[in-house]
């Protein structure tokens, strides 16, 4: 008994499909026209229709002339055609590698290290190619704080990172082939403990660790109560620096990363000068005597 024919599935007509045939374009073809002729029989009556009904309604109900000025109004110009191409020769400046970013925050830390062992975050990461995980954010600054043997918890803080934690972080770096830049807190003035920290961070991420961030938008510290106004670039390069001593001492040579920028107030010199408050979503990022230097965190 024969088998009735399968009906055309849209792989089987798509052009370009490796399954459409010749005979099966020419198939397609034909029924197409089919079906256009047949719109056209069936639409032509009507439109008629529609164009007779129209006249009558005109003759019972005359429109009113049009002024003067809109008989005599210029035609509408012809839309002009565009051209649009692509110079293979002259493509532009190349995307880098690694432009690809995720920032979170410190807070999440323990949560994003435990997908190094499970769950489909590093396959997802391999997929996006090479890239940059920060850590970071206000919770490095106000809720986090490091831990160690020689280091307690202090009371300001409501959670900690440890060295368990980062050498989870060192195993997803690894087996996705993203590097981290990591966030060390200075609303609470503690360079010891940073340096512990970023100590333990290199020892568990060895060069996958692109460079340390030192505290988070600290431009804003003295509009947030973590530092008496006026707050200005030459009081944080003092702190800054006494941090940096402190890291280069345990890790010698790690990459510094300036800090992010808050755009909720800058607090300048010559805003000091001026007796003035802070300049909302305002910041020099051509001197460091002005402001605090710029960073953009990976999106």
């Amino acid at each position: 008994m024969a088998r009735p024919p399968r009906a055309l599935s849209c792989a089987d007509i798509a052009v370009g499909s490796p399954r459409c045939t010749d005979s099966r374009r020419r198939l397609v073809l034909s029924i197409a026209s089919v079906a256009a002729g047949l719109a056209l029989t069936l639409c032509t009556p009507i439109a008629k229709a529609a164009a007779d009904t129209s006249k009558s309604a005109e003759k019972s109900h005359p429109r009113p002339s049009a002024p003067a000025a809109q008989a005599n109004a210029p035609a509408a110009q012809p839309s002009l055609p565009i051209a649009m191409r692509i110079d293979r020769l002259d493509p532009g400046p190349p995307v880098p590698r690694e432009f690809l970013g995720l920032s979170f925050e410190a807070a999440a830390l323990d949560q994003i290290a435990q997908y190094a062992d499970r769950g489909d975050l590093v396959k997802l990461l391999r997929s996006l190619g090479p890239g940059i995980l920060r850590f970071g954010g206000i919770t490095a600054d106000q809720n986090i704080a490091w831990t160690d043997a020689a280091t307690p918890r202090p009371p300001w803080a409501s959670r900690a990172i440890n060295a368990a934690q980062l050498q989870a972080i060192g195993r997803l770096s690894r087996r996705s082939g993203w590097k981290v830049l990591l966030t060390v807190g200075m609303a609470h003035f503690e360079p010891v403990a940073a340096a512990r920290e970023v100590a333990a961070a290199h020892r568990a991420l060895g060069p996958n660790l692109t460079a340390v961030e030192i505290g988070n938008e600290p431009n804003a510290y003295g509009n947030h109560g973590f530092r008496a106004l006026p707050w200005i670039a030459q009081g944080y390069e003092e702190q800054v620096s006494e941090y940096r001593e402190a890291i280069q001492a345990l890790t010698p040579g790690v990459p510094i990363a300036g800090p992010g920028v808050s755009g909720s107030g800058t607090t300048t010199r010559s805003d000091v000068r001026r007796n003035r408050r802070p300049r909302s979503n305002r910041c020099s990022a051509s001197s460091r005597a002005d402001a605090s230097p710029r960073r953009w965190a990976p999106i």
